[in-house]
């Protein structure tokens, strides 16, 4: 009768060690669901920011504010580039998983990056410090240093701007035709 006792016993603790285990696990998993999504807000905030801040030196520079204050406004953002970049590059997991409304779907599924021609590549690096979602890196082939697309998905949609900063020999490619919007209708009321 101890016997059974003990491997009755032994059975118990073993369910619940898995118990303990399995909460501990669906724990981990709620925590990391909550994780993805604040690290996919704190992305979406740092998108807000960079589009505020485009408009606001347009505006600025529309308006002819003092030169001064649009400089000092200028250093200010360009400071602020490189930690947004390490941000989106940090968290790239979590961003390709930002929902795009005006596409209907999440950033991993919409085909929009660049590639690059190496036979046209002269490593100028000006992509790696133009792009401001740090889409860019360096790698070592063959011992040498080259530019590759490390993070495609940071790319902003539809965004091409790069390839006309490019070293002149067309180096970066995007796709052929632009992702369209998906059209709102509005309701009548």
């Amino acid at each position: 009768m101890i016997n059974r006792n003990i491997v009755n016993n032994n059975k118990s603790y073993e369910n619940n060690i898995n118990d303990i285990n399995n909460n501990i696990s669906n724990s981990n998993n709620s925590n990391n669901n909550i994780k993805k999504e604040k690290e996919k807000e704190l992305l979406k905030k740092v998108r807000q920011y960079s589009i505020l801040n485009l408009e606001i030196k347009k505006l600025m520079s529309e308006l002819n504010i003092d030169e001064n204050i649009l400089n000092a406004y200028i250093n200010v953002s360009n400071a602020l580039m490189e930690p947004n970049k390490l941000l989106y590059k940090k968290l790239y997991c979590s961003g390709i998983e930002i929902y795009y409304g005006e596409y209907k779907d999440i950033r991993k599924n919409i085909k929009w990056f660049p590639k690059i021609n190496y036979d046209n590549c002269n490593n100028c690096y000006k992509c790696i410090d133009f792009c401001p979602k740090g889409v860019y890196d360096i790698e070592y082939i063959n011992k040498s240093k080259k530019v590759i697309v490390k993070y495609p998905f940071n790319c902003i949609i539809n965004c091409n701007a790069c390839s006309y900063i490019c070293c002149e020999n067309n180096a970066i490619i995007f796709p052929e035709n632009k992702i369209s919007k998906i059209e709102y209708k509005k309701e009548k009321r």
